[in-house]
């Protein structure tokens, strides 16, 4: 049995959106993105983070590849919305057009308690470069289970 009746329904499963960005700059520093805070409403396990780009990643010269790229993380910041266990992370090392969706892998961290706070984070891998490491305007979304 679940914390809730909802958590009892079998394959139960709600998405949200967790916010968006603008276009981060290859020299942009790594950081929390603004609007992602998501507060656990219950028990929940992380079945997905979705990155839907809002405007076409195009890349040229070096491209964006696996030496320097934008890595994307859901990170789980505990009832404090502080901590840092990744719970999900893309690493970003595609071009992508308007309305491409891109997948978190999930960790065998990807539960979280009522109460505890998620947020989105972002920062480059690899030495930023002028056309790899940009990463293009997008909307995230959050897929997850009550337990």
């Amino acid at each position: 049995m679940g914390d809730s009746f909802l958590a009892d329904i079998p394959g139960n499963r709600f998405v949200m959106s967790l916010g968006s960005t603008g276009a981060i700059a290859s020299n942009g520093a790594g950081a929390v993105l603004g609007q992602s805070y998501f507060v656990a409403p219950a028990d929940l396990k992380v079945l997905d983070v979705r990155k839907v780009g809002t405007a076409a990643e195009v890349t040229a010269g070096t491209a964006i590849s696996s030496a320097s790229y934008r890595r994307f993380v859901l990170l789980n910041g505990g009832t404090s919305g502080t901590g840092t266990t990744i719970m999900a992370s893309l690493n970003n090392t595609a071009s992508g057009g308007v309305g491409g969706k891109k997948s978190f892998a999930t960790t065998a961290n990807n539960t979280a308690s009522e109460g505890q706070v998620l947020y989105l984070s972002q920062l480059t891998v690899g030495a930023a470069t002028a056309d790899g490491t940009d990463a293009a305007a997008s909307a995230f979304q959050l897929e997850y289970q009550l337990l």
